[in-house]
């Protein structure tokens, strides 16, 4: 328990900070434990700049976990368009 404390703490920080809902963050990580921060905060980023509901692509990847922000960009590669 006192080693994922931090960890816990930090997520639910950045879900504030980001206004995102805990249960998207859980879904998305279902049975996987919990999810590395960078990539989360990285994801959170993403999503913002670009203006993406959170809940999309956490409904998405529903217990796949956090994607890598290549694989959402992938689709607008391929078809000759700019990435987001």
């Amino acid at each position: 328990y006192s080693e994922f404390i931090n960890d816990i703490k930090e997520i639910v920080k950045l879900a504030k900070e980001y206004k995102i809902s805990i249960k998207s963050i859980t879904g998305m990580q279902n049975g996987l434990g919990i999810p590395d921060i960078n990539n989360l905060k990285e994801l959170f980023d993403f999503c913002k700049q670009n203006e993406i509901p959170f809940q999309s692509v956490t409904g998405m990847q529903h217990g796949l976990g956090i994607p890598k922000i290549e694989k959402i960009n992938q689709p607008f590669k391929n078809k000759g368009q700019e990435q987001i």
